[in-house]
């Protein structure tokens, strides 16, 4: 992600020609249910960079690409309300939406809080949730998800 970023970031390159190429996998490192053979905590890093990748070729391309935003605002939304993804996946979304704004978080987090939250408590108790590492994951979202309601309060 970081060639990734290095390609926007470079002015002499023409990126542009190759995002309907490079989506999909920046898109894959936030939302898939699982990266990398082995459980580590360096996706939930990979998913937070990638998400502000997308967020940067949306604010660069989104005036050219007119669809680019809304197919990527969809991707997250649905990968955040799909109750069959994991929480990695959820996080993801979450981080996603969030760094598309607080528009997006005020429509698309906000009004889903409450069930989501409904969903999400009993993951993160010790009693209910006896997977230490679901358990740590639960955590990540929820914190992800304060990280995204301080974004739709500033």
């Amino acid at each position: 992600m970081r060639l990734v970023r290095s390609l926007l970031q470079n002015p002499h390159i023409h990126i542009e020609l190759y995002l309907h190429q490079l989506m999909p996998p920046i898109i894959t490192c936030i939302v898939a249910k699982r990266i990398g053979n082995r459980l580590s905590d360096t996706h939930w890093e990979l998913r937070s960079f990638s998400a502000n990748i997308v967020v940067s070729i949306c604010k660069r391309f989104g005036h050219v690409y007119h669809n680019l935003q809304p197919r990527v605002t969809k991707t997250f939304l649905h990968a955040f309300l799909d109750p069959t993804k994991s929480l990695p996946q959820h996080y993801g979304a979450i981080k996603g939406i969030a760094a598309l704004g607080s528009r997006m978080v005020r429509s698309l987090i906000i009004p889903n809080l409450k069930p989501y939250l409904h969903l999400l408590e009993p993951e993160m108790q010790l009693e209910k949730q006896k997977n230490e590492i679901k358990r740590h994951a639960a955590c990540q979202v929820y914190g992800a998800l304060l990280v995204s309601r301080n974004v739709f309060i500033i």
